[in-house]
């Protein structure tokens, strides 16, 4: 996605080796911020990565969702997406998503926390459920639901902000970011 923002630009992608589990919080606005930082912290502290790091921009992101006051990470088993899909049924979900980013010439860093809200209908039947399960996507993705899903996607009746937010990647917020680090 970056490439597309800014062409000509070359990017590196490093996937932080934190234990998510260990950072909590009971408010699903702050808890991707406090691991969107933890992921930052990490990634400038690889030694393998410090002449990549002396002159770039760092973009780290996480993502929580929470259903009727409670936060939901990736399910861990069928058992419990399983529980997350028949919960969302004729309600909604909302998605925080957390964005850092950091200029590590300047060490001037700027973040972000938006909120999107999926509305699923009634519909979503558990035969529909079962099918998602099986494709194994979900267990990747905070709440235990991928709104891209084509099974998925049928039953969601409304999004509340850009289905980029909810993506986990919002392209966006992170421009906005990074031209807040330019001034």
């Amino acid at each position: 996605m970056l490439e597309q923002m800014y062409p000509g630009h070359s990017f590196d992608t490093v996937s932080p080796d934190i234990d998510e589990k260990a950072i909590r919080h009971p408010d699903p606005e702050v808890l991707p911020l406090l691991i969107a930082e933890a992921k930052l912290a990490h990634i400038l502290q690889l030694p393998t990565h410090e002449k990549l790091l002396a002159d770039c921009l760092v973009v780290t992101s996480d993502q929580v969702a929470s259903h009727k006051g409670n936060i939901r990470e990736k399910p861990v088993d069928e058992a419990e997406a399983t529980s997350f899909l028949q919960s969302y049924r004729g309600s909604s979900v909302d998605v925080f998503t957390a964005v850092v980013v950091m200029n590590t010439t300047t060490k001037k860093k700027e973040s972000a926390v938006i909120k999107a809200s999926v509305h699923v209908g009634n519909d979503l039947s558990d035969e529909v459920i079962g099918a998602i399960i099986k494709k194994g996507d979900i267990f990747t993705c905070c709440g235990g639901f991928d709104v891209v899903d084509e099974n998925f996607r049928k039953h969601v009746t409304k999004i509340d902000g850009r289905i980029s937010w909810v993506e986990g990647f919002p392209d966006d917020v992170v421009h906005d970011l990074l031209i807040k680090l330019e001034d």
